[in-house]
């Protein structure tokens, strides 16, 4: 699926680098027949690894549901409602009142049905709100990696045995570790699926697999701070103005120049969660002469102004998402 070689990668790997990527493990799920699972809206990610076993995953508002199997991870990107069982049709019961009901740990067990034959690690990616970037938008309703999935699945599924050799650990500092390993499970499954989909791409990753599309993504990445203007980029695409701002558009979802903003923002973000750089110095960073100006823009593309942002970022830090 990935034509474009190492260069592809370095863009996508620096868009991934300014994702304020985390995430919780909810549950594990010693499982026999019958057995079903119901998973509320969600609002992040929400991520499903069969240790053992097989059973049916049915996407609310989608008509034909996927099997999956031992070694199998499958995610919901966009957190749509969804239920995991082990047949069609199955009783369902919310995995979150399951939880619940057995209290007290923080990665509990849930044990349902008979003998068990499935085993899996259910849990979410935290990304911060800041992070609208168009690669989350481009990814579809659900991403199967089969275990027979080549190349990075790999990765992934070395990622989920470290994960449950965390949890079921269960040491001082476990939670912080568990944290860092699902949110690398995250960029695990991105380079897996965009490695291995077969799916035709859409949205930033279609951009991004463009030849000449991604010409202009390096040099934006290359150089964010830039003034850039339509000419240059399109001259680095050898294309002419009018085609190169229609074909981004229609793959990107967004003109040459709101992406150049976005990305700003993005970055500018990036650096405003570590806390470190005063606000003037990240504004720099970002491309702005003045403090005000960058402040305006940032206000416009995330909704509060910097420095709003860096005290909500910090406090959420140590903050979880409510399960519902």
């Amino acid at each position: 699926m990935v034509g474009q070689g190492q260069t592809i990668v370095d863009v996508l790997s620096d868009v991934l680098r300014t994702l304020h990527l985390s995430g919780s493990l909810l549950v594990r799920c010693d499982l026999g027949p019958p057995w079903g699972l119901a998973v509320s809206p969600f609002d992040a990610p929400v991520f499903h690894a069969l240790l053992s076993g097989r059973g049916w995953l049915t996407l609310q508002g989608r008509r034909h549901a996927t099997e999956v199997a031992a070694g199998d991870i499958v995610v919901v990107p966009h957190g749509q409602a969804h239920t995991l069982s082990h047949a069609l049709g199955a009783r369902t019961e919310r995995i979150v009142d399951l939880a619940s009901d057995v209290g007290g740990d923080p990665c509990p067990t849930i044990q349902r049905g008979g003998p068990v034959e499935t085993e899996l690690v259910c849990g979410f990616f935290r990304l911060d709100r800041g992070d609208i970037h168009p690669l989350i938008r481009s990814l579809p309703p659900l991403l199967h990696l089969p275990a027979s999935t080549p190349g990075a699945s790999v990765d992934a599924r070395s990622t989920i045995t470290l994960i449950e050799r965390e949890r079921a650990s269960g040491r001082p500092g476990g939670g912080a570790k568990l944290d860092r390993l699902i949110g690398v499970l995250f960029i695990d499954v991105i380079l897996a699926w965009i490695g291995a989909s077969g799916e035709r791409p859409t949205g930033w990753i279609a951009a991004l697999q463009d030849p000449q599309i991604h010409e202009a993504l390096e040099r934006i990445h290359s150089d964010p701070a830039r003034s850039w203007s339509l000419r240059e980029l399109a001259a680095s695409a050898k294309m002419s103005r009018s085609a190169f701002a229609a074909r981004f558009r229609d793959l990107a979802g967004q003109t040459p120049m709101q992406y150049v903003t976005a990305w700003r923002m993005q970055r500018a973000a990036h650096h405003l969660r570590a806390g470190a750089r005063p606000v003037a110095a990240v504004a720099a960073l970002a491309g702005y002469e003045s403090e005000a100006t960058f402040s305006r823009a940032f206000r416009r593309h995330v909704g509060v102004r910097p420095g709003e942002y860096r005290v909500r970022s910090l406090k959420a830090a140590e903050a979880r998402l409510p399960l519902r």
